[in-house]
Protein backbone atom coordinates (compact mmCIF):
# COMPACT_ATOMS: atom_id res chain seq x y z
CA UNK A 1 0.00 0.00 0.00
CA UNK A 2 3.09 2.60 0.93
CA UNK A 3 3.79 1.14 -2.54
CA UNK A 4 1.39 3.06 -4.49
CA UNK A 5 2.00 6.97 -2.78
CA UNK A 6 3.95 8.82 -4.92
CA UNK A 7 7.20 10.37 -3.77
CA UNK A 8 7.52 13.47 -4.42
CA UNK A 9 10.51 15.52 -5.62
CA UNK A 10 12.21 18.00 -2.59
CA UNK A 11 13.48 21.43 -4.40
CA UNK A 12 16.84 22.25 -2.26
CA UNK A 13 16.53 24.70 -0.21
CA UNK A 14 18.96 27.09 -2.00
CA UNK A 15 16.47 27.35 -4.67
CA UNK A 16 13.86 28.57 -1.86
CA UNK A 17 16.51 30.87 -0.38
CA UNK A 18 17.01 32.48 -3.73
CA UNK A 19 13.64 33.45 -4.34
CA UNK A 20 13.10 34.78 -0.77
CA UNK A 21 16.19 36.90 -0.89
CA UNK A 22 15.06 38.37 -4.35
CA UNK A 23 12.37 40.35 -5.38
CA UNK A 24 11.36 43.87 -6.25
CA UNK A 25 13.32 47.03 -5.72
CA UNK A 26 13.45 48.76 -2.86
CA UNK A 27 10.89 51.44 -2.53
CA UNK A 28 13.23 53.62 -1.13
CA UNK A 29 15.14 54.56 -3.83
CA UNK A 30 15.84 58.48 -3.83
CA UNK A 31 15.07 58.60 -8.10
CA UNK A 32 11.55 56.55 -7.32
CA UNK A 33 11.04 58.70 -4.26
CA UNK A 34 11.06 61.59 -5.98
CA UNK A 35 8.84 60.59 -8.76
CA UNK A 36 6.27 60.47 -6.38
CA UNK A 37 6.23 63.48 -4.80
CA UNK A 38 6.50 65.65 -7.87
CA UNK A 39 3.60 67.48 -9.24
CA UNK A 40 3.69 65.76 -12.26
CA UNK A 41 3.00 62.44 -10.75
CA UNK A 42 -0.05 63.74 -8.06
CA UNK A 43 -1.73 65.32 -11.73
CA UNK A 44 -1.51 61.99 -13.60
CA UNK A 45 -2.85 60.23 -10.66
CA UNK A 46 -5.91 62.71 -10.43
CA UNK A 47 -6.57 62.24 -13.71
CA UNK A 48 -6.17 59.06 -14.53
CA UNK A 49 -9.19 57.22 -13.26
CA UNK A 50 -11.54 60.50 -15.34
CA UNK A 51 -9.55 59.60 -18.41
CA UNK A 52 -10.38 55.57 -17.82
CA UNK A 53 -14.22 56.57 -17.65
CA UNK A 54 -14.42 59.19 -20.46
CA UNK A 55 -12.54 55.96 -22.91
CA UNK A 56 -14.91 54.00 -21.30
CA UNK A 57 -18.20 56.53 -22.12
CA UNK A 58 -16.49 57.28 -25.62
CA UNK A 59 -16.53 53.60 -26.72
CA UNK A 60 -19.88 53.19 -25.27
CA UNK A 61 -21.34 55.52 -27.51
CA UNK A 62 -19.06 54.37 -30.73
CA UNK A 63 -20.20 50.59 -30.16
CA UNK A 64 -24.33 50.32 -29.57
CA UNK A 65 -24.64 52.48 -32.57
CA UNK A 66 -22.21 49.28 -34.54
CA UNK A 67 -24.04 46.90 -32.85
CA UNK A 68 -27.44 48.62 -33.89
CA UNK A 69 -26.26 48.90 -36.87
CA UNK A 70 -25.30 44.97 -37.34
CA UNK A 71 -28.99 43.62 -37.16
CA UNK A 72 -29.94 45.81 -40.45
CA UNK A 73 -30.10 44.32 -43.68
CA UNK A 74 -28.65 47.08 -45.89
CA UNK A 75 -29.07 45.31 -49.21
CA UNK A 76 -32.84 45.24 -48.50
CA UNK A 77 -33.10 48.90 -47.22
CA UNK A 78 -31.07 50.26 -50.44
CA UNK A 79 -34.18 48.33 -52.75
CA UNK A 80 -37.04 49.23 -50.52
CA UNK A 81 -35.75 52.94 -49.13
CA UNK A 82 -36.59 54.84 -52.41
CA UNK A 83 -40.06 53.04 -52.78
CA UNK A 84 -41.20 53.95 -49.08
CA UNK A 85 -39.65 57.66 -49.63
CA UNK A 86 -42.11 58.37 -52.22
CA UNK A 87 -45.04 56.70 -50.43
CA UNK A 88 -44.01 58.89 -47.61
CA UNK A 89 -44.14 61.69 -49.83
CA UNK A 90 -47.53 60.92 -51.22
CA UNK A 91 -49.21 60.63 -48.09
CA UNK A 92 -47.42 63.57 -46.76
CA UNK A 93 -48.42 66.36 -49.32
CA UNK A 94 -52.29 65.10 -48.73
CA UNK A 95 -52.12 64.81 -44.88
CA UNK A 96 -50.43 67.84 -44.54
CA UNK A 97 -52.43 69.94 -47.03
CA UNK A 98 -55.54 68.65 -44.88
CA UNK A 99 -54.16 69.83 -41.87
CA UNK A 100 -52.52 72.94 -43.03
CA UNK A 101 -56.37 73.74 -44.63
CA UNK A 102 -57.91 73.09 -41.21
CA UNK A 103 -55.94 73.41 -38.15
CA UNK A 104 -53.55 76.18 -39.95
CA UNK A 105 -50.32 73.99 -39.85
CA UNK A 106 -47.30 75.12 -41.73
CA UNK A 107 -47.44 73.40 -45.26
CA UNK A 108 -43.40 72.63 -45.30
CA UNK A 109 -41.25 69.84 -46.69
CA UNK A 110 -40.56 68.87 -43.18
CA UNK A 111 -44.25 68.42 -42.05
CA UNK A 112 -44.84 66.63 -45.04
CA UNK A 113 -42.43 64.06 -44.40
CA UNK A 114 -43.03 63.96 -40.41
CA UNK A 115 -47.28 63.24 -41.35
CA UNK A 116 -46.13 60.90 -43.94
CA UNK A 117 -43.85 59.11 -42.11
CA UNK A 118 -46.81 58.80 -38.86
CA UNK A 119 -49.23 57.50 -41.37
CA UNK A 120 -46.39 55.06 -42.69
CA UNK A 121 -45.83 53.86 -39.20
CA UNK A 122 -49.51 53.47 -38.38
CA UNK A 123 -50.55 51.42 -41.14
CA UNK A 124 -47.55 49.45 -40.79
CA UNK A 125 -48.42 48.62 -37.46
CA UNK A 126 -52.21 48.01 -37.72
CA UNK A 127 -51.28 45.77 -41.02
CA UNK A 128 -49.24 43.90 -38.20
CA UNK A 129 -51.72 43.46 -35.95
CA UNK A 130 -53.80 42.18 -38.64
CA UNK A 131 -51.63 40.02 -39.75
CA UNK A 132 -50.31 38.07 -36.69
CA UNK A 133 -52.93 38.83 -34.33
CA UNK A 134 -52.90 41.57 -31.39
CA UNK A 135 -49.87 40.27 -28.80
CA UNK A 136 -50.84 38.79 -25.71
CA UNK A 137 -48.19 40.36 -23.56
CA UNK A 138 -46.63 43.57 -23.27
CA UNK A 139 -43.39 43.66 -24.52
CA UNK A 140 -40.47 43.58 -22.14
CA UNK A 141 -37.02 45.30 -22.61
CA UNK A 142 -34.29 42.55 -23.31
Amino acid sequence: MMKDIKKEARQSSLVNERIRNSGFASYKISALESFKNSKAYNILKKINPKLHNLKRFTKAIMTKPRLWASFVEWKNIKMDLPIWFCEVLIEGIIANWWTHKIFGLEFGLGMIIAHGALIKQGLNLIWRIKKDGQPSTIPTKN
